[in-house]
């Protein structure tokens, strides 16, 4: 056997060893996930899961709040003031007044100022006051700090004002103001929370604390993909070369997967509506029925043709869009419309970037081959459907 025939020999070898030690270690992990019961999770299942402000928000003031719901007074308050404040603050754990506090969601500050350091207003996510000092939460989960916004929060009484600025990794704000400091879900928040589920005393509240818990893991990618990280490296290191070649390959191997079901919705649509006049295609710069990528992202391009996929029509008579500017709204729930794209929608199921979608197009097993066939097979619906409704309502077509 020649040098370079060894050479692909070993480097196959060590592809399938490295391959078959991380499938191990992320079957060990899932099965750890399943027996905690941590694929089961409320908030996820209602789509909030990454609301900052329909969840997390309102989920922590809830907790904070003496007087909510929950029905352990200032327990979790108090616990708060120990398990994050005190840590980062020493001498500040008596800050408030547990007894006689209050909690606001988006307290209003004033209106709102941005010249220099005396910047002033808006609204501040979560504020606790015992109505002598206050202690001011801003929430970020998904998105960045507002222009001068954690200074203008720490100008509002400053003297008796603490500001915490919650991100996910505990970054720090854009301000010099030492009536500030981070916290992060990643640590603070989680330590707290799982103090609060030890000392609940209602079973309902410690089970809805704990899907939190695996909530805001998942958001901070602790959950069994993070148990396994180190030893996936430690396997990765042992294989590098494998892990490189692994690495290079599988987007590729990803796009020609989705092209081969974007030929097939193709081949569906095409004996449907071959006769109207739409063009088929599932990239930008045709007219009519469309299946092509979203907008670029702040990333820049996708690397996987229909990485991020919605499927809607196309328009560049622009019929449709001075219909809507004049009152009249297509009647085609639940799909969406807008002045650039017309008709359009979200196809989660399609969504090639996420482990489902990507399972799908990989899976194996029985039946797997029918489940593409059906996602082919909705999406050809769904675009017959505009089609047929946008034939109906707007016939006037140029060449």
């Amino acid at each position: 056997m020649s040098a370079p025939d060894r050479a692909a020999t070993g480097l196959h070898e060590q592809a399938e060893l490295l391959l078959g030690s991380v499938e191990k270690l992320l079957e060990e992990h899932q099965e750890l996930a399943r027996q905690r019961g941590e694929n089961f999770n409320v908030f996820r299942l209602l789509g909030i899961e990454h609301d900052e402000d329909r969840l997390h928000s309102r989920f922590i003031a809830e907790l904070l709040d003496p007087r909510g719901s929950h029905q352990q007074k200032d327990t979790f308050l108090r616990l708060f003031l120990k398990e994050v404040l005190e840590r980062i603050e020493n001498g500040r754990q008596d800050w408030i007044e547990t007894e006689k506090a209050s909690v606001v969601r988006e307290k209003y500050v004033g209106p709102t100022d941005m010249r220099g350091e005396g910047s002033k207003g808006g609204r501040i996510d979560i504020f606790i006051t015992d109505n002598s000092r206050h202690l001011s939460i801003e929430n970020k989960i998904g998105s960045g700090e507002g222009d001068k916004q954690v200074t203008r929060y720490c100008n509002y009484d400053e003297d008796n004002n603490f500001v915490l600025f919650l991100s996910l990794d505990g970054k720090d704000a854009d301000t010099d103001k030492t009536n500030y400091s981070p916290i992060s879900y990643r640590e603070d928040i989680l330590r707290w929370l799982k103090a609060c589920h030890d000392d609940a005393d209602l079973s309902i509240l410690r089970e809805t604390i704990k899907q939190y818990i695996t909530t805001v893991k998942s958001q901070t990618r602790g959950l069994a993909m993070h148990e396994a990280k180190a030893e996936i490296r430690t396997a990765m290191k042992r294989h590098y070369q494998a892990a490189r070649a692994i690495q290079e390959d599988f987007h590729q191997m990803l796009s020609d997967e989705v092209e081969a079901l974007v030929k097939k919705v193709r081949t569906r649509i095409s004996a449907e509506v071959s006769e109207r006049r739409w063009g088929i295609d599932s990239r930008d710069g045709t007219w009519g029925l469309v299946l092509r990528p979203k907008e670029r992202n702040r990333w820049g391009d996708t690397k996987v043709e229909w990485e991020k996929s919605w499927i809607g029509i196309r328009d560049p008579t622009e019929s449709l869009r001075k219909a809507w500017r004049s009152g009249e709204k297509p009647q085609v729930p639940p799909f969406n419309h807008d002045d650039q794209w017309g008709l359009w929608r979200d196809v989660p199921e399609a969504q090639f970037e996420s482990e489902d979608g990507i399972e799908l197009l990989f899976s194996d097993s029985p039946g797997s081959d029918n489940d593409r066939d059906q996602l082919a097979d909705r999406l050809k619906d769904e675009l017959v459907t505009l089609a047929d409704y946008c034939d109906k309502h707007f016939r006037e077509r140029s060449s």
